[in-house]
């Protein structure tokens, strides 16, 4: 069921990202100047959003979006979780992509124990990087499987123990009826 649910959203971003060569490419030199609340600008994974009209509606507070005003908020937007239906509000609010090959911080996706640079505005490269961040959710999710496991295997072993002491109780209580019926 997980591994339908990467697949199905891994899908959904080939599909939304085939258009992303139809809009305007943007230079970083002027992302940078929209980083206020009148006009308000971030970039995810090499989309560029327009999010001024929806300071006042993110869950988050606008007190968010205006710090990352004008800079790429990759790592923040994945840091946070955002849900398939909170990713798909982002559409209507790109307005275009990142130039390739401007100068900027890298990002970092962190993959298990991996951190890897993601500068590349193509969709392959932000398909890749959906993965790269779909492969760390599972490694998570098998991180807490296991976590699960090594709590059940404590369980099961404090269950033993009890045993263990039920088995002596009652076989010291088969020696003292032993000993009664023998008198």
């Amino acid at each position: 069921m997980l591994a339908k649910f990467y697949r199905l959203s891994r899908d959904i971003t080939k599909v939304k990202m085939s258009g992303i060569h139809e809009l305007p490419e943007f230079e970083w030199e002027e992302i940078r100047k929209h980083n206020n609340k009148s006009s308000l600008w971030i970039v995810i994974h090499d989309c560029v959003y327009d999010v001024t009209s929806f300071q006042e509606e993110h869950p988050g507070g606008e007190e968010v979006l205006l710090e990352q005003g004008g800079q790429d908020a990759s790592a923040s937007f994945e840091d946070i979780g955002h849900s398939l239906e909170a990713r798909s509000l982002t559409d209507q609010y790109r307005i275009g992509t990142v130039a390739c090959g401007n100068p900027k911080l890298p990002i970092d996706i962190s993959v298990g124990t991996q951190t890897e640079s993601a500068t590349s505005c193509t969709p392959t490269s932000l398909g890749s990087q959906v993965e790269r961040l779909t492969l760390a959710d599972r490694r998570n999710d098998q991180e807490l499987q296991s976590g699960h496991l090594r709590e059940m295997g404590r369980q099961l072993q404090q269950l033993q123990q009890s045993v263990m002491q039920l088995q002596g109780g009652l076989a010291a209580e088969q020696q003292k009826s032993h000993a009664l019926e023998s008198r």
